[in-house]
């Protein structure tokens, strides 16, 4: 753990708050000092801003019980303070339940408080702009000996817990009548006090948020201070925008790519062209011309079998724009018209050869092969006498 910062809220917000950054490496006292009252607060924001903060609220104030439920699910927990009703003197409804850890057998530690002072300090820390990590009871905080009770000083509190009893917080003048039932817990050892170090350094050396119960839970969660909730979402919103700026440059290279290529496509369509008509010098649109030079090829040979055939493909290859001809050739002895095409997917094929099929063609589908962008397919189209 690396240094945190301690703050000790008193009973009342009138009533002086004591604070401590304490280093548990090397078990010292990095700096500590005293609040008048809690509207002094946001004197600590700065060390609450670069340390983790932990705040703690007098045992006094709050009821560390235990509760069995039957399994770990949500229903079950919102049915603690019912479960825990003829234990309280007030109304459950004002009250608030805070859960811990899990023990064995479904055993969950609950510390209570009031609503209404649970949620005063949840606003006073958030308006001073304290982004504390947890709000514990003081002394159920305290790390624990299962064999014997410990008593912390505390200015003239004890602070005891260990052997089973979760905290309790007593005067020190009382001790001596609260001893003989407390040792019958355990043995009880008072830590010494030392006149030298600030008041919270003996709760800084035995602080163990893992074991404590945080009260800040739920609807009375603390949420960051603005200026922490910014610097936390700093490196997500710069590689959000990142992530932005890469997805577009993406995509502007993929629009190039596919630019170039359907350049590349419409050079080789009339490149086809020109090899099959070379008188024609302007080609504006290949496959409006196309048409009109199989009309006129129609006119001048209309009993010519490649001519018929590409008549009666014409109609297919307007319903299915999406199959192009990259290759076309006439083999006169099998009178069939060998095409090369050329789609986006293997279905279009399928689906263009049954429009050829259904102009009187017989149209039967050859290779196809799958490329990156595209896929190419040779078909066999002939008549059906």
């Amino acid at each position: 753990m690396n240094e945190f910062l301690l703050v000790s809220l008193g009973p009342r917000p009138e009533a002086p708050v004591e604070w401590l950054v304490w280093n548990p490496d090397e078990a010292r006292c990095v700096d500590a000092g005293r609040l008048a009252h809690a509207d002094e607060l946001p004197q600590l924001a700065q060390l609450a801003r670069s340390h983790p903060c932990y705040a703690l609220l007098p045992q006094e104030q709050v009821l560390v019980t235990e509760v069995r439920l039957p399994n770990a699910s949500r229903a079950a927990r919102r049915a603690i303070p019912y479960q825990l009703e003829e234990q309280l003197c007030d109304d459950p409804a004002l009250l608030h339940f805070a859960v811990g850890r899990p023990r064995a057998d479904h055993r969950y530690p609950v510390a209570i408080i009031a609503r209404t002072l649970i949620e005063s300090w949840r606003d006073r820390l958030r308006a001073a702009s304290i982004p504390a990590k947890a709000l514990f009871a003081d002394a159920q905080s305290l790390r624990c000996d299962p064999e014997r009770l410990i008593a912390t000083p505390l200015g003239e509190r004890l602070l005891i817990n260990g052997a089973g009893l979760a905290g309790l917080a007593l005067a020190s003048a009382e001790l001596a009548s609260w001893r003989t039932l407390l040792e019958r817990h355990g043995v009880l050892e008072t830590l010494p006090a030392a006149p030298d170090d600030p008041p919270l350094a003996a709760l800084a050396a035995r602080l163990s948020p893992e074991q404590a119960i945080d009260l800040l839970q739920g609807e009375y969660r603390l949420q960051d201070a603005p200026g922490t909730r910014l610097h936390q979402l700093r490196i997500p919103a710069v590689l959000g925008l990142l992530t932005l700026i890469l997805g577009f440059a993406a995509l502007g290279l993929e629009n190039h790519r596919l630019a170039r290529q359907k350049e590349a496509l419409d050079k080789q369509v009339v490149e086809l062209f020109r090899e099959a008509f070379p008188e024609v010098r302007r080609i504006v649109d290949p496959r409006t011309q196309l048409e009109q030079r199989l009309d006129e090829l129609r006119q001048r040979r209309q009993g010519s079998r490649f001519l018929r055939l590409l008549e009666k493909s014409v109609p297919a290859f307007r319903q299915h724009g999406a199959v192009r001809v990259i290759g076309m050739r006439y083999a006169e002895d099998s009178r069939q018209l060998e095409l090369e095409l050329q789609a986006p997917e293997q279905p279009a094929f399928e689906r263009f050869a049954a429009a050829l099929e259904q102009n009187g063609l017989r149209a039967r589908l050859g290779q196809v092969q799958k490329h990156q962008q595209n896929t190419s397919a040779q078909m066999a189209v002939e008549g059906i006498d």
